[in-house]
């Protein structure tokens, strides 16, 4: 007999161990789950463990759910759905993603998002088996940092996230994924590192970037300009500024159709990579 249950906070060893049971068994590259990892993707991605599931059978786990919620934004995003080898192809995955849409539906917000490897057939073909609807694709994009002349001394300053933030610099409305969201670098804002182009006036282009030691890379995590006229000039010199400073690779990851940067990355020698497909669907009760 299969029971199902949601989370709560002193769960996490529970669902660590479920991950590493049901999920990560599928995909052995990735690295294992500990508890701190865990508490960082709390931080981070807003992980919320009373929306997560574990699925069992006896004292066996055979099915994981991890989400994450954030209602500022009203939206939820499904992040793994795992089904022990043993137990898969009997429905647990979808009874999972339809007990988590139940509870949404009542106490919301009711918007599910899930962002699948466009390489990851299995995972695409689940979640829309699952009613969800391709929104957007998020593509990834690199490049080798050292070989550039930087910007003309004294255009580009450091800034912090605050300054950005209070000078509202983000478009609101570019639809990003979920590492790059605004929510997300106000989680990472003790890591964050900013430039700026700016005038007398405002702050005409901002770049802010994140240092990823263990992978040997920086992160660039937001881009913007709000002059359409300039936008590619000015944040060409934040690219060529960051570059010239690092001696690893740069990467910016899940780039959005809306964003507009694709021609502004691969001008740059930015290479493009991995895609991401994202999906979304409302909430249902049962």
């Amino acid at each position: 007999m299969s029971a199902y249950r949601f989370c709560r906070s002193d769960d996490v060893p529970l669902l660590v161990r479920a991950y590493n049971e049901c999920y990560r068994v599928h995909f052995p590259d990735l690295p294992e789950m500990t508890v701190d990892r865990f508490k960082r993707l709390i931080k981070i991605r807003n992980l919320w463990t009373s929306s997560c599931m574990v699925a069992s059978a006896g004292d066996r786990l055979i099915g994981v759910l991890l989400a994450a919620k954030r209602e500022a934004e009203g939206q939820n995003l499904i992040m793994h759905v795992g089904v022990h080898p043993e137990f898969q192809r009997q429905g647990h995955g979808r009874h999972l993603m339809t007990s988590l849409g139940s509870k949404l539906a009542i106490l919301g917000p009711t918007r599910l998002v899930a962002e699948v490897g466009e390489e990851d057939d299995v995972g695409r073909a689940f979640v829309e088996a699952c009613g969800y609807r391709h929104e957007t694709t998020y593509t990834d994009f690199s490049v080798e940092g050292g070989a550039v002349e930087g910007a003309p001394e004294g255009l580009v300053i450091p800034v912090t996230l605050k300054d950005l933030l209070d000078n509202e610099c983000f478009d609101r409305e570019a639809r990003r994924c979920w590492d790059r969201a605004p929510q997300t670098l106000l989680n990472l804002r003790d890591e964050v590192q900013g430039l700026a182009i700016a005038t007398a006036d405002r702050i005409e282009a901002s770049l802010l970037y994140a240092d990823d030691a263990p992978a040997g890379q920086t992160e660039i995590l937001a881009l913007e300009c709000p002059d359409g006229d300039r936008r590619a000039i000015w944040l060409d010199a934040l690219l060529r500024s960051l570059i010239a400073r690092c001696d690893g690779r740069l990467r910016v990851a899940g780039v959005g159709e809306q964003e507009s940067l694709a021609e502004i990355l691969q001008a740059r020698s930015f290479h493009a990579g991995a895609r991401t497909l994202a999906y979304a669907a409302e909430a249902q009760a049962a």
